[in-house]
């Protein structure tokens, strides 16, 4: 699988248009056991929270957006998912600073629990780029 993802060997954007990704977000015994008997992913629907350069590694979960391994690791093939927001602190302060990390780290996904305000409190905090959409291009890559 990491063989794969260094070479640019991904699915172009048409070949992958309304398929699927999962990952499987854990980094322990449950990804370890997903993994027994099956090295590189071999006969698995799941993509694992691996380590780079590991043979399952392909896409990353890097929670922190201004970890400085985000970038390098995108532009080396890596498919990273990071976050926007969490545990309701920047929702609830309208604080979109780490929303702003996370899209300029190149990270491909940026998830978050508010794509819509909050129905739980006041807040007009919500997660989208400037356009009102849920895609860009890659700031790594203009």
């Amino acid at each position: 699988m990491n063989e794969a993802v260094v070479n640019d060997n991904w699915p172009r954007l048409k070949e992958a248009e309304g398929r699927f990704l999962f990952i499987l977000d854990d980094a322990g015994f449950k990804r370890d056991l997903y993994l027994e008997g099956h090295p590189s992913l071999k006969g698995r629907v799941l993509f694992v929270n691996a380590e780079a350069g590991t043979a399952e590694s392909a896409a990353l979960i890097l929670n922190e957006p201004e970890n400085p391994k985000i970038p390098e690791l995108v532009k080396q093939g890596y498919l990273i998912r990071t976050r926007a927001d969490a545990n309701t602190v920047e929702a609830r302060a309208n604080d979109y600073r780490r929303f702003e990390k996370a899209a300029a780290s190149g990270a491909q996904i940026i998830t978050t629990d508010y794509y819509q305000r909050s129905t739980f409190f006041d807040s007009p905090y919500h997660i989208a780029f400037a356009d009102s959409t849920y895609m860009r291009i890659n700031p790594l890559f203009q």
